[in-house]
């Protein structure tokens, strides 16, 4: 099928009313169809959920692309073993991939009694349970006989496939201690895994170590059920008590867990017979083969192992705690600093220095000690303290965790890159160079940041999580192709000094930005350009340039981010920057689109040379996010909002890759989904939208924050277009407080606010505070625009309204023909309702009745040209039309 589909085909589609054939060739079709794709997620959205499968026979086929579990709409198998069928599949609802996981009812693939509510039981008591290192679950339901798990989708590779390739000793404990603190985790829910392997360990591309497949997972209890199978497990890997068709406990998994450690650190297992029964002697005898290596393995850490093998579970470890305690013990702690000490002063006096090819991890130690007085225990309670942040607040929880992220994240990739050139010998020392110079530029972003936060304390204290999250991303220092690829700095040490200088003030310039303190940001970005412009290397021009662009942009002058963003991206290409080329690409479709209000000429050669832009940089799920935003911006400046929504949703999941849990720039994506739904007619899920973004911004935040407050105040707008104006009002009243008590009562913020209150008091009937109201708003705007700005025309059109209703029609009239004269020759929503209210004005003081109806009828075009306008609002028009009396 070359064309897109139809959409009766595409509702067959989803409601599985197509034939075979017709179906596989729209399987076909959609795998190479995005907009079909998209379409069917939309469609899959409005189906109602209460099914199990809208596909006729799932459960006894294999699923397909375009089959419904649930909500969720299934796009690709990704797997398949002895428990059940792993798919790739689309959450329509909260606009994510996720992983669902069909399970048999048993080991054995054959439904027996009892054993769908077993597995639905214990699938459901997964769902319960959270921790870092264990595979989020997040729903789990039946389908017939079988029951089908959603879990979270981890983009990364199993633990067998990592350890395919020779890795550190230490490197390896660490990441089997991170999968044994989920194991014990589960453990302490009262659930056993009893099918541990590396096969079932996922290290995702976020460096996140997540255990998985509890498809064999249960409840601890006590002796065997009727019925229930005798071998549970991977033969391989399962404890005695497995082999004896006993119940498997925490201890097993403990067993197996060890089985996996010596392998990982051996190359083999411990047992290692070729048949089954003979592996059951093996096992049960303790004898451990010769096979196993057992020489490579430390003597401690082979005493750990050997207690965790022991064929009696009750002579192993009490829990996975202790026996992660003992992997993790360094026996020589209390010697090392003496030890230390001595050693420095043998090689001090032999000479001896250790040169670049000494093959010991230990010569990649010590990242962290790299970050001192930039990130660390002391710091951080300086930072603390200056930004008087209470310890147990929400707002010093999201900046530490975003911080201590980026820190541990920076040290593990300096680790890295260390390890692949100096251990592994996977790079040349000029990568690892480019890497580490890499890794000193964020370092330095770092230490900026936190010195702001020092000095500027409380005045940067109600951005400071948000600028920690918008730190430059570390995985640049890990794009060798595009680092490589860059324009070489120049060999003279005196120009690369005046680099280095740049640099640094880049550096300042970030922080001050990122913070928000954009009048010391200003001046500081202009100094820094003039300063790069001296200096022969492109690739700091142009971050010098984006920086400027970037304030530029966030200040509304579009003329100067324009200039600035075009010449970033020009320095950006020169110098072989390719990732800076597609920021501000990117960024100038919103700046040409919405800024300038050219949405026609920034969705057509200003989207494609930011794609253009993408496509050579590479694949890279935030910038793509980026660009799926700024595209559904156009679209929605042209009153697209149907077309916008599927690359909002699009930029949503992409960013659920691209950053963490509680990124602010989550809860963007999250409003601005809420604010096209509304576009759409689709309050309700508009509603859901902005209250995904109130409780993350509040995690992050604190309750007082002016993001918080803008997802309060969206959610009272919702309720008023739903025309719940007593819900409407609540939540305009606590955005109202929060940005007082944020921004101080004269900010234009706390206007809009007080302006939105007065508005919901009216819609009440509380005309003359509504009134009051709105003239407070009035006075903030004056006082900080003067008497001339557009930004008067709200309060002052909702006092030409409220003063008609309360019987003062000239003082009405006043305000409102103010209104339209600030208001020119716009044609717009707020032009629409001064002229209509001043109609009613008109009327009101039996004026020129020809004016009033000349007006209320171009405020009745205007609307009937709007899809979006609300039935009411002609309705009123309507009624007003009719007699010549006021309303």
């Amino acid at each position: 099928m070359s064309a897109c589909a139809s959409e009766t085909e595409l509702l067959d589609f989803v409601a599985g009313s197509l034939g075979c054939a017709e179906s596989d060739a729209l399987h076909a079709h959609l795998a190479c169809c995005p907009a079909c794709e998209r379409m069917v997620a939309e469609l899959a959205r409005e189906t109602p959920a209460d099914t199990a499968s809208a596909a006729p026979g799932a459960e006894a086929r294999p699923l397909r692309r375009g089959d419904q579990l649930g909500r969720y709409l299934v796009l690709d198998e990704l797997g398949a073993g002895g428990m059940g069928v792993v798919y790739a599949a689309f959450d329509p609802q909260l606009d994510r991939k996720v992983a669902l996981k069909l399970l048999k009812p048993d080991a054995s693939g054959h439904a027996q009694e009892g054993q769908r509510e077993r597995l639905l039981g214990e699938a459901q008591a997964l769902a319960r349970l959270s921790h870092a290192n264990v595979v989020t679950v997040y729903e789990a339901q039946a389908l017939g006989e079988r029951v089908w798990l959603a879990m979270e989708l981890v983009e990364g590779t199993t633990l067998a496939r990592w350890l395919a390739e020779k890795r550190p000793r230490a490197q390896v404990l660490d990441i089997f201690v991170k999968a044994g603190e989920g194991l014990f985790a589960a453990h302490e829910a009262g659930l056993v895994h009893r099918d541990f392997k590396p096969e079932n360990v996922l290290i995702g591309d976020d460096g996140r170590v997540r255990v998985t497949d509890f498809g064999l997972a249960r409840k601890e209890q006590g002796p065997a059920q009727a019925g229930e199978a005798r071998l549970l497990g991977t033969p391989a890997y399962m404890a005695p008590e497995q082999w004896a068709g006993l119940p498997a406990d925490a201890r097993s998994d403990q067993f197996s867990f060890c089985v996996s450690l010596w392998e990982a650190l051996s190359g083999a297992r411990p047992f290692h017979a070729d048949k089954l029964e003979l592996l059951a002697g093996e096992i049960e005898r303790e004898h451990i083969s010769a096979k196993g290596h057992a020489e490579l393995i430390p003597s401690r850490l082979r005493r750990v192992l050997l207690r965790g093998l022991h064929k009696d579970g009750a002579a192993r470890y009490p829990s996975m705690r202790e026996l992660l305690a003992e992997l993790q013990r360094d026996p020589l702690a209390p010697f090392r600093k003496p030890l230390a000490a001595a050693a420095a002063l043998v090689l001090v006096a032999l000479g001896i220095v250790l040169g670049a090819k000494h093959r010991d991890p230990l010569i990649c130690s010590g990242a962290e000690q790299k970050l001192a007085g930039i990130w660390d225990a002391q710091r951080k309670e300086v930072v603390r303290a200056s930004l008087k942040l209470p310890v147990a607040g929400e707002a010093w929880r999201g900046l530490e965790r975003a911080l201590d992220g980026y820190a541990q994240s920076w040290a593990r990739m300096h680790l890295e890159a260390c390890l692949a050139t100096r251990v592994r010998k996977e790079q040349s020392e000029q990568l690892l160079d480019l890497r580490v110079a890499c890794l000193e530029r964020r370092a330095r972003d770092l230490g900026s940041l936190t010195a702001l936060f020092v000095r500027r304390g409380q005045e940067v204290a109600p951005e400071a999580a948000k600028a920690a999250y918008a730190l430059p991303p570390l995985r640049e220092c890990a794009e060798t192709d595009a680092l490589a690829a860059q324009v070489k700095q120049p060999s003279d040490p005196a120009e690369r000094r005046r680099i280095a200088a740049v640099e640094a003030e880049l550096s300042e310039v970030r922080a001050l930005v990122s913070a928000g303190n954009d009048a010391a940001a200003a001046p500081r970005a202009e100094a820094t350009v003039a300063l790069a412009r001296e200096v022969p290397y492109a690739p700091i021009r142009a971050e010098a340039l984006y920086q400027l662009g970037l304030l530029a942009m966030r200040n509304g002058d579009a003329q100067k981010a324009e200039h600035a963003l075009l010449e970033a991206a020009w320095e950006a290409e020169a110098g072989r920057h390719d990732r800076l080329a597609a920021h501000a690409r990117i960024d100038l479709v919103y700046v040409v689109g919405e800024l300038e209000g050219r949405a026609a000429d920034a969705a057509g050669n200003w989207l494609r040379e930011a794609g253009a832009a993408l496509q050579r940089f590479g694949a890279d799920a935030d910038l793509e996010s980026s660009l799926e935003t700024v595209h559904a911006g156009v679209l929605t400046a042209q009153d697209k909002c149907e077309q916008a929504l599927p690359h909002l949703r699009l930029a949503l999941a992409l960013a659920d890759r691209a950053y963490e849990a509680d990124d602010p720039r989550r809860g963007m994506l999250l409003n601005n989904i809420g604010n096209t739904l509304r576009c759409v007619g689709d309050l309700d899920g508009a509603l859901d939208r902005h209250r995904a973004a109130l409780a993350l911004r509040e995690r992050v935040f604190g309750p007082d924050h002016p993001e918080v407050a803008s997802s309060l105040n969206a959610i009272g707008n919702m309720y008023f277009f739903k025309s719940d104006f007593a819900a409407a009002l609540d939540y305009h009243q606590r955005a109202l407080r929060a940005r007082e008590r944020s921004l101080g009562e004269g900010a234009m913020m706390v206007a809009t606010a007080v302006l939105n209150v007065g508005v919901d008091l009216i819609s009440l009937g509380r005309n003359a505070e509504g009134r009051a109201h709105a003239r407070r708003a009035l006075d903030i705007y004056e006082s900080a625009l003067g008497k001339n700005s557009p930004r008067l025309v709200s309060p002052l059109s909702i006092l030409g309204h409220v003063e008609v209703d309360l019987g003062a029609p000239q003082e009405a009239r006043r305000y409102l023909e103010r209104a339209l004269q600030l208001l020119g020759d716009r044609d717009d929503d707020k032009a629409a309702m001064a002229r209509f209210n001043l109609a009613r004005a008109l009327r009101g003081e039996h004026g020129d009745e020809q004016r009033a109806r000349d007006l209320a009828i171009s405020a009745r075009e205007y609307y009937t040209r709007r899809p979006q306008a609300r039935k009411t609002e002609l309705e009123t028009i309507d009624e007003w039309l009719k007699g010549p009396r006021a309303m």
